[in-house]
């Protein structure tokens, strides 16, 4: 139903409940940042476009932004972003964050932080995803032939447009680690 109605209209919606809100700033930031959020995910698309990792990056912090509301001391960020000058399949990273978030903190009794990280190496650019969440058994998953398809297909898009890899390490009860390995375009002379 939602992708019948036209996302000009939700945006003009959204836009006249901010101008309600006047005189609650906090209500004002969180409909811009779910206007936001909701820009991206409906203009998506291309599942093949690439965007620049600051755009993502963007699309992340309206996320998590607004669970933090939700969810307020229960979700801990911390961000160390070293490197934004690179690009990723557009929604590649976004939901990896969400799939830390609603499976592994919020399932966690108090909450827990979730870590994102970017740097630079000579051939290539690191993202890391980090939380202290609850955690899984990589063994019982496999065993179970549970699938992750929001992972899986994440993994396939990274890998098929940007050569990218990704890689999990999980723990019961220490958390979950991801690792997004892009290398750096090859220059020809």
């Amino acid at each position: 139903m939602l992708s019948q109605v036209k996302p000009h209209f939700i945006y003009n919606s959204i836009s006249a409940i901010i101008d309600l809100c006047a005189g609650n700033p906090e209500a004002q930031n969180a409909l811009v940042a779910f206007s936001d959020y909701l820009r991206v995910n409906l203009g998506a698309k291309n599942p093949k476009a690439l965007i620049s990792f600051e755009t993502e990056l963007k699309h992340i912090k309206h996320y998590l932004y607004l669970e933090k509301l939700r969810f307020e001391e229960r979700l801990q960020v911390i961000y160390d972003i070293k490197a934004i000058d690179f690009k990723v399949p557009i929604l590649s990273i976004q939901p990896i964050v969400e799939n830390a978030v609603s499976h592994g903190l919020f399932n966690k009794p108090g909450g827990g932080t979730i870590r994102i990280r970017t740097k630079e190496t000579e051939n290539e650019y690191i993202i890391t995803i980090v939380d202290d969440g609850i955690g899984y058994d990589p063994e019982v998953i496999q065993k179970s032939g549970t699938t992750q398809p929001g992972i899986e297909n994440a993994r396939n898009r990274l890998s098929s447009l940007c050569r990218g890899t990704l890689e999990i390490t999980s723990r019961t009860d220490i958390g979950t680690r991801v690792n997004i390995t892009i290398p750096k375009e090859e220059i020809h002379i």
